[in-house]
């Protein structure tokens, strides 16, 4: 009978330790994500911003032309 209840305690706590880690793991999952998303908005801002710094040196050499001329 002993046995048989310690036996029982083992297998709940077994499982209660794999659904905390299950949770652990889809949070640590949530918030990987949400840092992947993070990474891919900066990632385009960084796009867009070399994109209007090339615009803006183009600019610049066009009006040096005209200066020089």
């Amino acid at each position: 009978m002993y046995n048989e209840t310690l036996a029982m305690y083992d297998k709940n706590t077994v499982e209660l330790m794999i659904e905390e880690q299950q949770e652990e793991i889809r949070r640590l999952a949530e918030a990987l994500e949400r840092k992947d998303n993070e990474l891919e908005r900066k990632d385009d801002e960084l796009e867009r911003k070399d994109d209007e710094l090339e615009r803006l040196r183009q600019e610049i050499i066009r009006l040096n032309g005209n200066i020089e001329k």
